[in-house]
């Protein structure tokens, strides 16, 4: 599994996407920072395409 960041949503907070195994992708979206304690949440779960063209 890889974990990769940056501004998936574009709502200006840093967000999280982990690849694991079959290309399976997993978003984790901050939120309510201003608020003083953030929340992460896990959206839905998706495969990434590979384009397997020569």
């Amino acid at each position: 599994m890889t974990v990769h960041g940056g501004d998936i949503n574009g709502d200006g907070n840093a967000d999280l996407w982990a690849v694991g195994p079959e290309a399976t992708a997993t978003p984790w979206l901050v939120t309510n920072l201003a608020a003083g304690t953030g929340t992460i949440a896990a959206g839905p779960s998706g495969t990434i395409g590979t384009n397997t063209s020569s």
